[in-house]
């Protein structure tokens, strides 16, 4: 009696096992099923393209309004599991309203074909602090609005829509395409509003290191002048009784 009672719990507890790992929530996100998510049960989530699908795009979709209501994203009852987000090489785009209200949304990373960001794609995502753009080309309004982002890099950004960063409180320093063509509007309630050049910075009381934006102090070789890290090279000394040639040298490394 005592084997047979064991005989018969032990199909039981092995299909527990089985079903406690079966945590991630998985779906397609575009028309054509070539696009695919999963979501696991640490808050990560994956978007990737069906095999042999090659470049795909996300779907574009629509949440009644700003902020979101009750949007037909097919994650719409997992949003605020979402912490970080991983974007798959043969993902081409991140739709309208992808990840609005994301609130809990932290990091983006892969995103390395990525051209286009979607209106509202990241609208009130307000914990995201890190996302990776290196080949994004358009981002449309909204695109981040009141986001937690501080540094942004956009080597391949050709238009920045009205209002793409608007509400970004926190964002100083941003990096673009020297050919891009930003809205006036672009960077509304950040802390740097109008500009419209390639490189726009603002770091109040910090110093700004190449490579890195705004920080609370200069890395090892540098030395702060005027608000930025310059490798040393001169005493401030020297440097304030440089020539206007040497002036012009020092500007030039702020950006190597």
């Amino acid at each position: 009696m005592i084997c047979k009672k064991i005989f018969l719990q032990m199909p039981i507890l092995f299909i527990l096992g089985i079903n406690s790992g079966l945590a991630e929530t998985t779906g397609v996100c575009n028309s054509e099923g070539t696009c695919l998510w999963r979501l696991d049960e640490s808050g990560t989530m994956t978007v990737y393209a069906k095999a042999n699908s090659g470049n795909v795009a996300m779907a574009d979709y629509d949440c009644n309004g700003i902020p979101c209501g009750d949007g037909n994203r097919p994650w719409e009852n997992n949003l605020s599991q979402i912490k970080h987000l991983v974007v798959d090489d043969n993902i081409v785009n991140i739709g309208k309203d992808a990840f609005q209200n994301a609130t809990n949304l932290q990091t983006v990373t892969g995103m390395k074909n990525v051209k286009d960001i979607g209106m509202d794609a990241f609208a009130y995502a307000y914990s995201l602090s890190n996302i990776d753009m290196p080949e994004v080309e358009t981002i449309e309004t909204d695109g981040f609005l009141q986001s937690k982002l501080k540094n942004i890099y956009l080597p391949s950004i050709q238009t920045l829509a009205d209002n793409a960063f608007r509400n970004s409180h926190l964002l100083e320093y941003a990096e673009l395409n020297e050919s891009s063509n930003i809205n006036e509007k672009a960077f509304a309630g950040t802390k740097i509003a109008g500009c419209n050049s390639y490189v726009c910075l603002n770091c109040g009381n910090k110093v700004f290191q190449t490579g890195e934006g705004c920080v609370d102090k200069c890395n090892d070789n540098y030395s702060s002048y005027f608000g930025y890290c310059l490798r040393t090279r001169y005493s401030l000394q020297e440097a304030d009784a440089a020539t206007s040639d040497d002036n012009e040298n020092l500007i030039e490394w702020i950006f190597e």
